[in-house]
């Protein structure tokens, strides 16, 4: 699965960034039903945000569930959007969750009782923590300049416990020519990341549960 990238609008084709912003402005104006449709049509906006705008202020992180959960979405349309594959752990840019969103908005028990985040990640949020600093170092130590020219957002790594833990998920940097495939393993995570146009470019890291950081050797690189 490829890792839902935001990105400044300079980055990505002007048909992309149409489609972002468009459904960030149905969240925004509360229009559920077409938000709905947005997302249904095409799939893989459903945990994107707002895009920013070249040289302009940063951009409020919001998805269309927090859109929803923080809106006065009823249950149903959130059950869908949930259904279309939503995630309830990714935070906005001050560390909430649609629950924590639904909950300042004084939303209904049973609207919070669906947006409550899965125990096992509960469980395990310390270490998804550690290692999703340890996979930031990673990607900025290959990547930096890029991410910053791009002004793209690191990835939220509860994203591959929640929702991508069997496949994994693929973290693409526009003007690398490459990106990073991020997969669970035995105590801990790998970081498979490559350049395409540098012969032997390919990199493997593992990351424990505390964040420590390993250079795996490579015996066939890429």
């Amino acid at each position: 699965m490829e890792y839902p990238i935001n990105v400044g609008t300079a980055t990505l084709r002007e048909e992309s960034v149409s489609e972002h912003q468009e459904t960030a402005e149905l969240g925004k104006d509360k229009k559920w039903n077409e938000l709905l449709a947005k997302v249904r049509d095409t799939p893989r906006l459903v945990n994107n945000g707002e895009l920013p705008v070249a040289d302009g202020p940063s951009i409020p992180f919001r998805t269309p569930l927090h859109y929803m959960a923080g809106g006065g979405a009823p249950k149903e349309a959130i059950e869908k959007i949930i259904e279309l594959g939503a995630s309830k752990c990714m935070k906005t840019e001050d560390g909430q969750t649609a629950y924590d969103l639904a909950k300042s908005a004084g939303r209904e028990a049973d609207v919070l009782e669906l947006l409550k985040i899965p125990e096992e990640i509960l469980k395990d949020e310390d270490a998804i923590t550690k290692m999703e600093a340890g996979l930031h170092s990673v990607i900025n130590g290959r990547a930096e300049t890029l991410i910053k020219k791009n002004r793209q957002q690191l990835p939220q790594l509860v994203l591959l416990f929640e929702l991508y833990k069997n496949a994994g998920f693929y973290y693409p940097v526009p003007g690398m020519y490459g990106g990073f495939n991020v997969s669970c393993v035995e105590n801990g995570i790998e970081s498979d990341s490559w350049i395409r146009i540098c012969g032997g470019s390919e990199e493997n890291h593992f990351i424990d549960r505390e964040g420590k950081v390993t250079l795996l050797p490579n015996d066939n690189p890429i």
